[in-house]
């Protein structure tokens, strides 16, 4: 809980700092962005970010992580019809989870603090604001709440780095737009893996039982 509220803290005084002090933040970030996409002008490495950065919307990784999250599901209940459930359940979380991170990201605080994107030539061009990183926040929330559920954690944490590498690399976010969103995204994910772990201990409960002794002397 207290990385979740640290994580919070800190994704609250970057929103500040970007949206009050945006002159300064932004020479910085510039500095940083063309240090990474000097680094990244390999046109191999350029064709591995676009491959990372698409990922979201590659029906192949998410019918390979539901069948993973299936066969854990399967694995760890060992019984058909409560492995179903379990990973229905999983699915509906991890919906819930995107939601939340994409919600809050692009309609909530795009549009308050309204930041230019690094490639935007004035600020009445038609994109979608740059802070925080949707991309980040969803990829970061999804690795928070599959991490818990589901290992390799370090897969799911090293594709959501990437996923938030990328966009910097290919010139779309700052590198503060990325950090904002890989920490909005780590605290909705985690607050989501903390309400399910509290939702699987509450319903493995047993139910309480009279003891036999007690029973015959009432």
């Amino acid at each position: 809980m207290r990385k979740i509220l640290a994580s919070g803290v800190l994704f609250l005084v970057l929103t500040c700092l970007v949206a009050l002090f945006p002159v300064s933040l932004t020479e910085m970030d510039r500095a940083l962005l063309k240090v990474v996409q000097g680094w990244a002008s390999d046109h191999l490495v350029t064709s591995l970010m676009t491959f990372f950065t698409r990922m979201g919307k590659m029906p192949f990784f998410w019918l390979a992580l539901l069948s993973w999250l299936f066969y854990q599901a399967v694995k760890e209940q060992r019984n058909t019809r409560r492995a179903l459930h379990h990973w229905l359940s999983v699915v509906i979380g991890l919906a819930l989870v995107l939601g939340a991170s994409d919600g809050v990201s692009s309609r909530l605080i795009k549009p308050l603090v309204n930041r230019p994107r690094p490639y935007q030539q004035t600020p009445s061009e038609t994109v979608s604001p740059s802070f925080p990183s949707s991309h980040a926040a969803n990829s970061f929330g999804v690795a928070a709440f599959v991490s818990t559920l589901a290992p390799p954690r370090v897969l799911w944490w090293t594709l959501a780095s990437l996923i938030s590498f990328s966009r910097v690399a290919l010139g779309v976010h700052y590198p503060t737009d990325v950090v904002g969103g890989a920490l909005l995204g780590f605290v909705i994910g985690s607050i989501a893996a903390y309400l399910w772990a509290w939702r699987t201990r509450s319903f493995k409960k047993p139910h309480q039982t009279v003891p036999k002794e007690q029973a015959y002397s009432i």
